[in-house]
């Protein structure tokens, strides 16, 4: 199982340094716009079909990254008032919705990629670019978050991961608020 789990995160941090790439590459290609523009009266030819499918690229690859460091969007607030068992329990249905859409999104993601392939579709624009590596990007994007819920899952049966990880050292905002009221209290009363 560690195996799979460091070949797991060697890939997603993969697809990170790749979404990275291909952002440097889109400022180089906006930039270029934007330059030739005012100095040379000049446009990039099909710019906004190019910039199109590397953003695809930038906003999903790092996505099952993201969940392997769970540092999606969260209600944190649920984390001190739930027991540790009822954490497990809701984490468990937000892995399996999660596991359900991904692998809808994966599924769709990768008969769209072929289909893109095979009839070799492309954007309307000055310059024919094509569709069929943004679908390949979403299709492996989706296929590794899939991975990722299901590792997730088993490790959350195993009990080798800490439902609350990431909040345990964060202050107790009950105690903040206690602490506010006595002083402006102590206040009140000079």
């Amino acid at each position: 199982m560690e195996i799979l789990i460091k070949i797991q995160k060697k890939i997603e941090l993969s697809l990170v340094y790749l979404a990275g790439v291909l952002l440097i590459l889109l400022m180089i290609v906006i930039s270029a716009e934007s330059l030739l523009r005012k100095f040379a009266n000049y446009s990039i030819p099909g710019i906004f079909e190019i910039a199109s499918q590397l953003m695809v690229g930038i906003t999903i690859l790092g996505i099952a990254y993201v969940q392997s460091e769970k540092e999606h969007i969260q209600v944190d607030i649920m984390n001190k008032v739930f027991s540790q068992f009822l954490l497990k329990v809701t984490d468990f249905f937000s892995y399996l919705i999660g596991l359900f859409l991904a692998s809808i999104f994966g599924y769709q993601g990768f008969f769209k990629f072929i289909e893109s392939y095979q009839t070799g579709e492309t954007a309307m624009g000055i310059i024919s670019v094509p569709f069929w590596p943004g679908r390949l990007a979403i299709f492996l994007a989706m296929f590794l978050l899939c991975t990722r819920f299901l590792i997730d899952i088993i490790l959350l049966f195993m009990n080798k991961e800490r439902v609350a990880a990431t909040f345990t050292e964060a202050p107790d905002v009950i105690k903040i608020e206690e602490d506010f009221i006595q002083q402006s209290q102590y206040v009140d009363q000079r």
